[in-house]
C-alpha cells in the first residue's frame, strides 16, 4: 500500500455523488495484496440493500451527509419509538409513504432536522444533511456522536465469558508494503471488544512459527472454560491459494510463496466448531485481501464455517482497502457499529458493517464488498455483555445476508 489519500475540498453545494466521493470513495488508497482492481459501474440496489424503517416501508431513499460519523433519527415511521442508525456518511434506507421526521447528528455541530414528506414519486430521492463550518463548535473535538456514549463512558463487561484474539501484521519482508495502519486496527479493534466484555489476547507482527505458537495458546485458553462467546480478529495482508483464503505472516517470501509459508484461515474455522456447537458464539472476522495467487484453482469457496459466522472484509477475489481515517475501511465500520449497540446481536453487527463498507465504496474506484459466511444455531448472542447504553432510540433490524 501507499498512503492515504487525500479527498477535494469541500464544495459550496453538495451533491450526492460530491458528498460519496468526499466522504466513502476516494481514500480507500492502499490495498492489501498490492492489487487495485479496475472500477466497478455503479448499479442500483435491490430493495433488500435497504434498511426497513417501519413495518410500511417502501419508499427507497438514500441519507448523504458530508461528515463521515453522523447519526440518523428517525421518527414518524409507525415502528412504536424512533429508530436509530449506527454513525455513517451514507444510508440507504425504506421509508412509509407519509410524514417522517429525520435528524442528523455529528460531533461539533448542531443537529439538522429534516421533515420529509413521502410518497411514491420520492422513490429513489437523496436527502442530504450538509453540516458547514460555520456552524462547528468552538474547540470541540470530534470524539463522539451526539446522543450515543462516548468510548470511555461505556460500562465495562462483568460476565467473564467472552474471549478474543486479536491478530495483526503490519511490518513484512520483501515483496510485502508496510500496512501502517493495521497498527489503529489492532488497537481500535482490542479497545471495542475489552468494552464489550472481551478478555482480549493479541498477537502483532508475528512470524509464522511465532502464530502458530500463539495460536495454540489461544487454543488452550478456549479449553479452560465454556464460553458465551468468541472472537478471532486478523488484520494484515491476505491472499488466496487455490480455492482457500490465508493469513500472510511477516516472514512469508515476497513470491513463490505456498500454503506451507502461509497461515490458513480454514485452520482456526474447523478448530472452534466443536466450540460452537456447544452453545458458544464464533465468529472470525477476517480484513484482509482474497486476490487469487498464481494458478487459480476452482472457484474459490470460504471455510467450511458450519455454525462459526466468519466475515471477510472482502469478496472471493477481491481486495481490501484503507480508508480516510488511519484504519481499514471494513474495521472502522465494525468498531463504530459495535461502540455504538453493544448490546446488538453479533450477526446485526456484521451486517451493518458489511453494508457500510460497501455503500461508502461505491463512489470510488475501489469497490469493497465484504461477505459474511456460515449460518448460527438458533439464536445469535450479543456482542457485548453490558447493558445498553443510554440511546434516544433503537437500532432497527436487518435482514442478514449469510453465503
Amino acid at each position: 500500500r501507499d498512503a492515504p489519500g487525500q479527498g477535494p475540498p469541500a464544495p459550496a453545494v453538495m451533491t450526492r455523488r460530491t458528498a460519496l466521493r468526499l466522504t466513502a470513495g476516494l481514500g480507500l488508497a492502499i490495498s492489501r495484496c498490492g492489487v487495485s482492481p479496475p472500477g466497478a459501474a455503479a448499479v442500483a440496489s435491490p430493495a433488500a440493500d435497504y434498511v426497513q424503517l417501519g413495518p410500511l416501508a417502501s419508499v427507497r431513499v438514500v441519507l448523504t451527509s458530508n461528515q463521515h460519523a453522523t447519526g440518523f433519527r428517525v421518527s414518524g415511521v409507525g415502528a412504536g419509538r424512533d429508530l436509530v442508525l449506527p454513525p455513517t456518511s451514507i444510508a440507504k434506507v425504506l421509508l412509509p409513504r407519509g410524514g417522517v421526521t429525520i435528524v442528523g447528528s455529528t460531533p461539533c455541530f448542531p443537529d439538522i432536522v429534516q421533515h420529509v414528506q413521502t410518497d411514491q414519486g420520492y422513490q429513489g430521492s437523496d436527502i442530504q444533511f450538509y453540516f458547514s463550518n460555520l456552524d462547528r463548535r468552538a474547540s470541540c473535538i470530534d470524539d463522539q456522536t451526539p446522543g450515543f456514549p462516548r468510548a470511555h463512558e461505556m460500562p465495562r463487561g462483568t460476565d467473564g465469558q467472552r474471549l478474543a484474539w486479536v491478530v495483526t501484521n503490519s511490518a513484512y519482508g520483501p515483496g510485502w508494503p508496510t500496512l501502517f495502519f493495521v497498527d489503529s486496527d489492532r488497537k481500535a479493534m482490542a479497545a471495542t471488544l475489552r468494552r464489550a466484555g472481551y478478555q482480549t489476547l493479541i498477537s502483532s507482527d508475528l512470524r509464522l512459527d511465532q502464530l502458530k505458537a500463539d495460536w495454540a495458546s489461544f487454543r488452550h485458553q478456549v479449553s479452560r472454560q465454556a464460553w458465551r462467546s468468541v472472537i478471532v480478529y486478523f488484520s494484515g495482508h491476505g491472499v488466496a491459494v487455490g480455492i482457500s483464503n490465508f493469513f500472510v505472516p511477516t516472514n512469508a517470501p515476497g513470491a513463490g510463496y505456498g500454503p506451507a509459508d502461509l497461515f490458513a484461515v480454514s485452520e482456526v474455522v474447523q478448530a472452534l466448531a466443536p466450540v460452537s456447537a456447544s452453545d458458544s458464539c464464533v465468529t472470525v472476522l477476517v480484513d484482509a485481501c482474497r486476490a487469487q495467487s498464481g494458478k487459480a484453482g476452482s472457484a474459490l469457496v470460504a471455510e467450511p464455517a458450519g455454525a462459526v459466522l466468519v466475515n471477510h472484509s472482502a469478496s472471493p477475489g477481491a481486495t481490501s482497502f484503507d480508508d480516510d481515517y488511519g484504519m481499514s475501511a471494513w474495521t472502522e465500520r465494525f468498531v463504530t457499529v459495535a461502540d455504538t449497540f453493544p448490546d446488538a446481536p453479533v450477526d446485526q453487527i456484521l451486517e451493518y458493517a458489511n453494508r457500510y463498507t460497501s455503500w461508502q465504496s461505491e463512489a470510488s474506484r475501489r469497490v469493497q464488498n465484504p461477505v459474511l459466511y456460515g449460518r448460527p444455531r438458533g439464536q445469535t448472542c450479543a456482542f457485548g455483555d453490558q447493558a445498553a447504553p443510554r440511546r434516544r432510540g433503537a437500532l432497527p433490524p436487518v435482514q442478514v445476508s449469510y453465503k
